[in-house]
């Protein structure tokens, strides 16, 4: 392969806060794997989400464009402001890469591929449990895909659509592409997203730990609080949630972080027993945050630092760079060109 164009791992988390991350994150969260990619790389602390809501920001990481550019501006169609051409796998495609994407996307329609070779996507997973006969299935315990209270995973770890995804990362390294060529993959989890439910150990990990406590702006119950945004969480039932139940719900979300990192670390051992470390770049981002009880909020949507400040973290050969962004600095463009600065 040529040198000049190294292979590119996109990892991605989806609702994943910035300060559960590097030096910011709390003392007993143990994300290894995470913290040596900061370690050997640059690590942009004022990354912002073009919008924090799952479908717009992840056209702006396909597209490298603002919100107010593409136009979505809620969960809709991808297709209806993206095609295959100006994408970025497309603009990959272009330059000699092969592409797959896998996990989650959140195109719609969801089989529209936007510009890569390939996709396995989590409905592969739900069809594959369905079919394999096994009493236990995921989410079977009757959550939404954005409640706020935890659960115990349904499936033990292994079976987890978390585990799922990396072993078909890993299998893509591995064995799957075409070695003559280098690969952009997109490495997708769902987690830390709603459902809360990390199978064990990382259900019980936390629950004993010092969690923070919410932070609670001076403005959540005085005149200058955004109607709209106490409206929907009345709406949510979020100023109602008992202490205890945030509490929970922070300790299983730190699980479901600490059990991502696990999966991480299994792509590195991918890329070193392939003789590719060398040769891939490596970026890890979230689409946007979560409010995780901040603010007597849940969920994401406004321009917060819980739900707009995310994780961006870009590994580099040689000595350790960190590197302050400028304030405002989007994340989805920063993806963009860190890809195509090749």
């Amino acid at each position: 392969m040529d040198n000049a164009q190294p292979n590119i791992l996109l990892i991605t988390t989806d609702q994943q806060r910035y300060d559960t991350t590097g030096e910011t994150r709390p003392s007993f969260l143990r994300t290894p794997h995470l913290d040596q990619l900061a370690r050997e790389g640059i690590t942009f602390r004022r990354a912002y989400t073009s919008c924090p809501l799952c479908v717009p920001s992840r056209i702006s990481i396909m597209t490298g464009k603002s919100v107010t550019s593409h136009g979505m501006t809620h969960n809709g169609a991808t297709s209806e402001v993206m095609g295959r051409d100006a994408t970025l796998p497309a603009l990959m495609r272009a330059r000699g890469y092969q592409t797959a994407a896998i996990g989650k996307m959140h195109f719609s329609p969801q089989r529209t591929r936007h510009g890569f070779d390939e996709m396995i996507l989590p409905s592969d997973y739900y069809r594959m449990m369905g079919r394999s006969g096994q009493p236990l299935q995921p989410m079977r315990h009757g959550l939404g895909q954005n409640e706020i209270y935890p659960s115990l995973s349904t499936v033990p770890e292994s079976q987890t659509l978390t585990s799922w995804t990396a072993e078909q990362c890993v299998e893509y390294i591995a064995r799957r592409r075409d070695p003559a060529v280098p690969f952009f993959l997109w490495c997708s989890f769902s987690k830390p997203h709603p459902p809360l439910d990390p199978p064990e150990p990382y259900y019980s990990m936390y629950r004993d730990s010092p969690i923070p406590e919410p932070v609670i702006g001076t403005w959540r119950d005085d005149e200058t609080c955004p109607a709209v945004f106490r409206r929907e969480q009345t709406i949510w039932g979020a100023d109602r949630i008992d202490p205890e139940v945030i509490r929970a719900a922070r300790a299983a979300y730190f699980g479901l972080i600490t059990q991502i990192d696990y999966h991480i670390g299994r792509l590195f051992a991918a890329l070193h027993e392939t003789g590719t470390s060398d040769e891939t770049m490596i970026l890890f981002a979230s689409d946007h945050g979560e409010f995780l009880g901040d603010h007597r909020a849940v969920s994401k949507t406004y321009f917060h630092e819980a739900a707009a400040h995310v994780p961006l973290v870009r590994e580099q050969a040689g000595d350790v760079h960190i590197i302050a962004e400028p304030a405002g600095r989007n994340t989805a463009p920063a993806i963009a060109l860190a890809a195509l600065s090749l």
